[in-house]
């Protein structure tokens, strides 16, 4: 509908949704590779969407996939230390494997 209700020409459409593919594979690929120039034209990346992912993060980080604003303005953006959360969760991991290796 927001194309239709845009006007966009279909190939401005094509154009818009091709990139709005590749920006959205890109945000959940996992990586942010330092020379990715698709993650430095937008404020959102994959570390910034990765959040969005994670148990404790499940409910922020919705912007996608060029604009972090909306969370912003929403109030749905995660302001934590994400540190210690990626911690737990590797050693929860780890702690998993370890259990799986001794069976």
């Amino acid at each position: 509908m927001a194309y239709k209700f845009s006007m966009m020409s279909p190939r401005l459409g094509m154009w818009f949704f091709v990139g709005s593919t590749i920006k959205t594979v890109d945000d959940h690929c996992g990586y942010a590779l330092p020379w990715d120039p698709v993650q430095h034209l937008t404020s959102n990346n994959a570390a910034y969407h990765d959040i969005h992912h994670q148990s404790w993060g499940i409910k922020t980080n919705f912007s996608q996939p060029f604009f972090t604003f909306w969370d912003k303005h929403l109030g749905t953006m995660w302001k934590g230390n994400v540190t210690d959360k990626y911690e737990r969760t590797r050693a929860a991991a780890a702690k998993k494997g370890a259990a799986k290796k001794s069976q």
